[in-house]
């Protein structure tokens, strides 16, 4: 497995890019996509749940001109409202009944879970940023503790998810060009085709 390092999922240079899967997600013929889909219902759920608990502690100390937290917010706004709407209709709909494939088991769980630690990335960055400015503005030192317990525990719930990932996936850095050089092979390949099938 490539990188050992907590957040060295982070870490490829910008010429290479990673293709991740995973040796622990089993095709789940015995299991209906609903379960998959659920799953990720529950973890989004917990997700905004505990991001938004350090939020709001923060919210009361932060800067109009922080670039980083603002995304945080906007995320949690947009997730707002219940998901039972969405529950329901995984649950009424047949289509959801059909076996879960090895892609949307990995969709559901450890992409979701990937795409959530640069929520946790952003926390960090954004209390940072609070810490230098108060700092600079000799705050009270209770707002910089406030400030500084906030960074210190998302970063290192940002370690623990991280490397959770990098114990579940198996993934290859490859060169940018040679992944470029596929999809346009592909993306010809795809051109004849409808070339010949519109003859």
């Amino acid at each position: 497995m490539a990188g050992g390092s907590s957040g060295s999922l982070f870490r490829f240079p910008a010429s290479c890019t990673c293709l991740p899967h995973s040796r622990r997600v089993r095709c789940p013929h015995k299991n209906p996509r609903r379960t998959a889909v659920l799953k990720k219902l529950d973890i989004s759920r917990a997700h905004i749940a505990q991001l938004s608990g350090y939020y709001e502690n923060l919210k009361p100390y932060l800067s109009e001109n922080n670039p980083f937290t603002g995304l945080v917010g906007m995320f949690i706004r947009m997730s707002e409202g219940s998901d039972e709407s969405q529950r329901a209709f995984i649950i009424e709909n047949s289509e959801f009944e059909k076996p879960c494939r090895e892609c949307e088991a990995f969709s559901n769980d450890q992409m979701t879970r990937f795409y959530q630690l640069l929520n946790w990335g952003l926390m960090v960055r954004g209390a940072e940023f609070e810490l230098e400015q108060a700092k600079a503005s000799s705050a009270p030192e209770a707002v910089i503790e406030t400030i500084l317990k906030t960074k210190d525990e998302t970063e290192e719930i940002l370690k623990s998810e991280a490397d959770q990932l990098e114990r579940e996936l198996d993934y290859s850095v490859i060169p940018i060009k040679s992944l470029v050089g596929i999809q346009l092979e592909c993306g010809l390949s795809l051109m004849e085709y409808i070339k010949e099938e519109n003859k």
